[in-house]
């Protein structure tokens, strides 16, 4: 064989092995391809996947959020009402202790009185207690401060009534007989000192009328008990100025021009009469 055939079987050699080995990688490449899809496509899918599982979480979440934001108003809103409800409950309880609807203690005195234990009185009346008495006794109080005021355990308030029932004293609709204790709170010394030297003491005692007089600690009194609507069945509210009624204020106020207007008008008269 001459060297001109052996590089020619060579090289169909050669090229046949080049073209084995370019079938074999496509070969290999095709196969790979087809390996490679189903898990691109499989990665996609699972990534789909969780991204629609993340993004349902997110919704799922911002509903939460929004949900607890809407308690949070709520909340607040509740708040609001609860402060002005407390506002409103506070204010009440004020004119309630106003009004003396409410129990009370504090410094203040004990006063007791009872009827004469003998008499040289000619008139026998002159030697008990009579209602006016009671009455005069608690207007000294009043009049020295005395903040709360109770007889017998009845507190006396704007409308109390205090009146004679024959022998006997009707307080707030209870009739009660002697000995009445008198409790008020207040400045122990000025009411003490006010109600010893008043009139009315003096005058109890020139009569034998039994009366004492007690500085006390602290002084327990009731609130009033009793339904007061009664008291106030026949009262309804009144408008001054529906009826065209003008407050003492404003009145007083529109005199003052008036005043002011005639005094100018006289002048410029009294000016005119000596030009």
């Amino acid at each position: 064989m001459s060297g001109k055939e052996k590089k020619w079987i060579i090289s169909l050699i050669m090229l046949l092995l080049g073209m084995l080995i370019a079938l074999q990688a496509r070969a290999t490449l095709a196969a790979l391809k087809t390996r490679a899809n189903p898990d691109h496509e499989n990665f996609l899918m699972e990534y789909t996947s969780r991204l629609q599982e993340e993004k349902e979480i997110g919704l799922r979440l911002k509903a939460q959020v929004d949900e607890l934001e809407s308690q949070k108003n709520t909340e607040i809103k509740q708040m609001t009402f609860y402060n002005q409800d407390l506002d409103y409950m506070n204010e009440l309880d004020r004119l309630k202790l106003m009004a003396g609807l409410t129990s009370v203690k504090g410094p203040g005195l004990s006063v007791i009185i009872n009827d004469a234990t003998q008499s040289s009185r000619v008139n026998p009346n002159d030697s008990i207690v009579h209602y006016r008495d009671l009455l005069a006794v608690l207007n000294v109080l009043k009049t020295a401060g005395a903040q709360a005021l109770s007889v017998n355990g009845q507190r006396i308030i704007a409308a109390s009534e205090v009146v004679c029932t024959g022998p006997t004293v009707r307080i707030n609709k209870y009739r009660y007989s002697v000995p009445y204790e008198i409790k008020a709170v207040g400045d122990i010394d000025l009411m003490y000192s006010s109600l010893a030297e008043s009139e009315i003491v003096a005058d109890l005692r020139d009569y034998s009328i039994q009366i004492q007089i007690s500085k006390v600690k602290e002084v327990l009194i009731p609130g009033y008990s009793n339904d007061i609507s009664r008291l106030i069945s026949g009262l309804s509210y009144y408008d001054p100025g529906q009826d065209g009624a003008v407050p003492e204020e404003e009145a007083a106020g529109e005199e003052a021009e008036e005043g002011a207007a005639e005094e100018g008008e006289s002048e410029e008269a009294t000016g005119e009469n000596e030009g």
